[in-house]
């Protein structure tokens, strides 16, 4: 009888290969991994930086607020505020508009006052309306059409951190900090996240989705994000014109 070789495949490996794949993209798919990658790399960019206002040390807060809602959503369930409707809408775009004021106030641009759009601070807050409030809408109406929940919502709105990822990301990945990139890029994406979907931590987004929301894949939402962010870019590159003129300010 002819013998064969013994075969060298090790099914516990393929096992074991298989159950890391599945843990690491369970990790990769909480939202909280990049709420607590976020907040690490805040703790080591600091807050006294060239770019960093005198309030910055809110900006970790809100990484430790959203995670705190998030962990405790999955402790107990979600609790929210349920409004449908006009009243939810407006929450939860208001909501948005908030937490990206927020950031705002962590941000100077110029090296003093406040803002990160302007070197001057009434300019720079001026120009961040048409910003953060499509960011918000935006992040509201796939929540409306797609039914996202509080953990997809963050996923779609972070993908409008595209430009910080082409840029910020990208450069930091060619540095020799490159190690720190995954953790610099969840910082982007979170920031982004929460000035889109900061909302759906306090109105119920079950109350917010239409009778029949539309089933989409998490790649296809976050190609989504991604358009939705260029969009956005578009109304603020056309506000940032119209508002300069009409408050004369120079860009």
């Amino acid at each position: 009888m002819r013998s064969f070789p013994a075969t060298t495949d090790d099914p516990s490996g393929s096992t074991r290969s298989g159950s890391t794949r599945r843990s690491v993209q369970a990790w990769a798919g909480d939202d909280r991994t990049w709420l607590v990658a976020a907040f690490a790399m805040n703790l080591l960019l600091g807050w006294s930086g060239y770019e960093a206002s005198s309030l910055a040390w809110l900006n970790p807060l809100l990484f430790v607020g959203a995670f705190a809602v998030r962990h405790l959503d999955v402790r107990r369930g979600p609790r929210r505020w349920r409004l449908g409707g006009c009243g939810g809408a407006l929450a939860t775009i208001a909501i948005g508009w908030v937490v990206g004021m927020i950031v705002e106030l962590t941000i100077a641009a110029g090296g003093d006052g406040y803002g990160g759009m302007h070197r001057d601070t009434g300019p720079s807050f001026v120009l961040a309306q048409g910003y953060y409030i499509p960011m918000a809408l935006f992040t509201w109406a796939a929540v409306r059409r797609y039914g996202l929940d509080t953990r997809r919502a963050f996923f779609f709105a972070g993908a409008m951190a595209w430009w910080e990822a082409l840029t910020v990301g990208l450069a930091a990945i060619i540095s020799p900090f490159f190690v720190l990139a995954p953790a610099l890029i969840a910082y982007y994406f979170s920031t982004y996240a929460l000035c889109g979907m900061a909302g759906t931590l306090v109105v119920d987004p079950a109350g917010l989705a239409r009778p029949a929301p539309v089933a989409i894949s998490t790649r296809r939402l976050v190609v989504h994000g991604v358009i939705a962010g260029a969009a956005a870019w578009a109304v603020f590159m056309g506000w940032a014109v119209v508002s300069s003129r009409a408050f004369g300010f120079s860009l």
